[in-house]
């Protein structure tokens, strides 16, 4: 098997090399650069759907998004502009405007990728002065309950579905299904990819 070949780019005036085809994101994670996102998740399907993973590319006429963005040669990024800190701040407003700001009794209190955003990029003042729209939780099946308004529409789940359905179609997901195990393989997989308490126990 041919060596993959490697590119060079810059992100944040520093210079990494990673092989051709790899995404923004992950090079800059081999920098040890962390780039927010909360539809991005390794093995799921790529969706640039929450908007925070933003970045700016030299030459490029808005913000990209890192997650679906293939890192070329010669690319130059920066991650930490002030451009990026307030577009992901602006999100997190929006992302905000129906959640309920119940952190200290959430199940997911301390550990909820949201939480942290929002501490991050200061957005935890709103200017949106409208009721926040509640709807109550739907029982999904026996383990997974879907609570709306902390949903803060990542995909993580739809990707998680689909990965389980495919492998519960497989020979190994039938036989471990048969044995009793595939349902909660499933369920303990999709609790921990959702980023916030969206799914209660």
């Amino acid at each position: 098997m041919p060596d993959q070949k490697l590119i060079k780019l810059k992100i944040n005036d520093r210079e990494v090399q990673v092989p051709q085809g790899t995404l923004v994101i992950e090079a800059t994670r081999r920098l040890g650069t962390e780039v927010p996102s909360f539809c991005y998740y390794p093995g799921l399907s790529l969706q640039a759907a929450c908007r925070m993973c933003l970045v700016e590319i030299e030459k490029a006429p808005k913000l990209q998004t890192a997650c679906t963005m293939v890192a070329t040669d010669g690319m130059v990024v920066r991650t930490d502009t002030e451009q990026v800190r307030q577009a992901r701040k602006y999100m997190l407003e929006f992302l905000l405007t129906n959640h309920p700001l119940d952190c200290p009794v959430c199940d997911k209190g301390g550990e909820c990728e949201l939480q942290d955003m929002v501490f991050r990029y200061g957005a935890d003042s709103s200017r949106f002065v409208e009721e926040k729209i509640h709807r109550p939780e739907e029982k999904w099946s026996e383990l997974v309950y879907y609570d709306a308004p902390r949903c803060i529409l990542c995909f993580r789940c739809v990707g998680c579905v689909s990965i389980s359905a495919r492998w519960a179609h497989s020979r190994a997901g039938r036989i471990a299904t048969k044995r009793g195990r595939g349902r909660c393989s499933t369920y303990r997989q999709f609790a921990r990819t959702v980023p916030t308490d969206a799914k209660p126990r």
